[in-house]
């Protein structure tokens, strides 16, 4: 990996674009991004108060923990822990705009920055998060609800060219991306597929032995000490330190440039090791499970596992009825495999289903091993509020996966 930026994979990745069975329907609309965004005012966004408007916008500051909080108890009925909460906000890159009303917080927008490969090139996207608007301050959405002065507040101060974040991406509901188009906020650009797959034991004892893959080692989360090992391998801790463990470091990047020399002409979320331990290793509530994927081939021990490239990584989290598979990162050339090993895991862990999200586009890669599909109601959409890639641009180009949300 480039030492300097750790996100990038290494330039002489094999591009496995033969793998891509949907490429040739992306169009090639060519866009460019600025190298050096320029800073943005602490208080952009203020001027997007409607003439004679009862509320006030700004951007989060310190102190805005606890409102924030209490209107999302409001709205979903449910609390959101301080933990999680700085998980998500106390970061680098995480942004919200609120709306308050006599003093009182009625709306909040939230984004949540993330490094992205675009093309092959680093930059950064914002996945927008916890819009939610006080009931006693819902109307009908238009352009002075409290809603839309949020949206302005965050995006004119934070999305597009020249600012922060030169595009955005989200997950919402079809009926929320139909109310944000009739405003002009958004644009679609591509859409969400559920995979399943029902076991049966026959199902499963193929699977296992037509791939002949060994998952080694593997990450669980218990009593909050989490471990790396397998039966066969000794446990390693690196929760503590992830930099400390190269050689598992090192595994977990070979995975993630294999993926992204396959999304070479795409858009995808850093998935290197230090976005790994960000996104599932430190999240306050969630546990999931990390399983590198080797051959069986050339023993098993653990020194000999990782002085050999991996098939790739995946990343379950257990459900009531199956097993999520958030993430596979790998070459797409490995995917039946990965999936194979994903399908044996499940079976282990005594359960009957495996379900994934993925990009509707990259929705073949997933159709292996008796897997029914459907469509999900979620829309993956694009700012065009602002100045920045024209939809067209954007259109199917998008790598999304269960473990791209926040709320999973």
């Amino acid at each position: 990996m480039n030492a300097d930026k750790p996100g990038i994979p290494p330039t002489s990745a094999p591009a496995d674009t033969a793998d891509i069975p949907m490429q040739s329907a992306i169009p090639e609309t060519p866009f460019a991004i600025p190298e050096t965004p320029p800073a943005i005012p602490a208080q952009a966004g203020i001027q997007n108060e409607p003439a004679n408007s009862c509320y006030h916008s700004r951007l989060l500051q310190a102190g805005d923990e606890e409102p924030i909080r209490q209107l999302f108890r409001e709205v979903f009925g449910h609390s959101m822990s301080s933990a999680l909460w700085q998980w998500k906000y106390a970061r680098q890159h995480s942004h919200a705009a609120l709306v308050f009303r006599d003093g009182a917080l009625v709306a909040h927008y939230g984004g949540l920055g993330r490094k992205v490969l675009l093309r092959g090139k680093e930059t950064l996207a914002v996945q927008i998060a916890d819009v939610m608007v006080a009931p006693s301050a819902r109307r009908s959405v238009r352009r002075n609800s409290p809603f839309f002065l949020a949206f302005t507040t965050f995006v004119d101060a934070l999305v597009g060219y020249g600012r922060a974040f030169p595009l955005g991406f989200g997950f919402p509901s079809d009926r929320h991306l139909k109310l944000a188009r009739h405003l002009g906020c958004y644009a679609p650009v591509g859409s969400m597929t559920e995979t399943t797959w029902t076991l049966t034991p026959e199902s499963d004892s193929s699977h296992a032995s037509s791939h002949h893959p060994q998952a080694s080692p593997r990450h669980s989360r218990a009593g909050g000490n989490p471990a790396l090992g397998s039966p066969r391998t000794p446990a390693t801790n690196i929760a503590t330190n992830i930099a400390t463990n190269i050689a598992i470091n090192t595994a977990i990047n070979t995975a993630w440039a294999a993926l992204a020399g396959c999304l070479r002409e795409h858009i995808v979320g850093v998935r290197d090791a230090i976005w790994i331990k960000q996104r599932y290793l430190d999240h306050p509530e969630r546990t999931y499970q990390l399983h590198l994927v080797y051959s069986r081939f050339g023993g098993s021990r653990l020194g000999r596992w990782l002085r050999r490239p991996p098939l790739g990584l995946l990343v379950l989290q257990e459900e009531a009825e199956g097993l999520l598979l958030m993430d596979v990162i790998g070459a797409f050339r490995h995917f039946p495999t990965l999936i194979g090993e994903a399908l044996a895991l499940t079976r282990q862990a005594g359960k009957p289903r495996l379900r994934t999200w993925s990009s509707t586009a990259f929705a073949p890669l997933f159709k292996v091993h008796d897997a029914s599909q459907q469509r999900l109601p979620i829309t993956t959409p694009t700012c065009i509020w602002s100045p920045g890639p024209a939809p067209e641009s954007l259109d199917q180009r998008w790598w999304l996966m269960a473990g791209d949300t926040d709320f999973l």
